[in-house]
């Protein structure tokens, strides 16, 4: 009949698959899979590397490229300043622009060659104290003494400046002073440790561990005198009285460096090199007003 002919025209006799071509067909797929995965990784690898670089590429090129307004984007015409002279002296001398100091900087200057010359044993001790009133330029000579010595190898080149004073060397209770002494000169390793008004380190009514204080500070200073430079500075008589108080302490500083008080016309020429930092320049009449 019409169905059995139907039949005959569109016969379904395809066989099914076993379940071993099956496993078959499915490891095939996996291998494919994973042989796609191996031949696209390098690519994605080398795009991640790519595109980091080109992006740095591209923001260089919109930094640099200017808007037509006389600056360029993503930065201001006040955050290019010229240098001033000063500036330009202070990249190639460290003690350019200091008034009034020059026997200092001399002194300083001969001790430095010696040792980046000779080494650390050339001279016993490079321990300094300096000794004036406030306001002599003892803190900025010592800045200005440390880029020196970075820079002529006499010190780490690292930078390392540490102030303190007595309250940072002298504890509250027993025991703490040392540990304070000893955390203070470590700081200091490769640099310079200025002590600012070092003779309050001396005992006085409530203060009963500055004797430990200065003992301490005399076994670091000989113990790591060829890691660390102390400068200890004060007045005159009064770090005196300081040195005293240790028999030992006189001899680790090997240098005294006096300071004495600006002349009227050393403070003039202090005015004018700060004007002159900030972008300013005296009128004639300002300068008949001095002293």
């Amino acid at each position: 009949d019409g169905g059995e002919s139907h039949l005959r025209q569109w016969p379904h006799t395809t066989a099914l698959p076993s379940e071993g071509a099956r496993k078959a067909v499915r490891r095939h797929g996996i291998a494919q899979q994973q042989n796609r995965r191996r031949s696209s990784a390098p690519r994605v690898r080398q795009l991640r590397c790519v595109l980091p670089r080109s992006e740095a590429v591209c923001a260089k090129r919109r930094t640099a490229a200017p808007d037509g307004r006389g600056r360029r984007h993503g930065s201001r015409a006040r955050d290019f300043k010229p240098a001033t002279n000063i500036e330009k002296a202070l990249a190639t001398d460290p003690f350019a622009g200091l008034v009034g100091l020059d026997e200092q900087r001399r002194l300083v200057h001969e001790i430095g060659n010696a040792v980046s010359k000779r080494g650390r044993e050339a001279i016993e001790s490079v321990h300094m104290v300096f000794t004036g009133p406030p306001g002599t330029g003892k803190t900025e000579l010592a800045r200005r003494l440390l880029a020196f010595y970075d820079e002529t190898g006499v010190t780490s080149g690292k930078g390392v400046f540490v102030k303190a004073d007595a309250a940072d060397l002298i504890g509250r209770f027993v025991g703490q002073t040392p540990r304070l002494v000893r955390a203070m000169v470590r700081k200091a390793y490769g640099g310079i440790l200025f002590i600012d008004e070092a003779y309050r380190l001396v005992a006085t009514r409530g203060n009963e561990y500055a004797n430990e204080a200065v003992d301490t500070l005399t076994e670091m200073l000989e113990a790591d005198r060829d890691r660390v430079i102390c400068i200890a500075a004060g007045y005159p008589d009064q770090m005196d009285h300081l040195m005293e108080m240790n028999p030992g302490l006189r001899d680790r500083f090997g240098f005294r460096v006096p300071f004495e008080s600006y002349t009227d016309d050393e403070l003039c020429r202090i005015f004018e090199t700060f004007a002159q930092k900030k972008g300013f320049q005296l009128a004639d009449d300002a300068r008949e007003v001095l002293p």
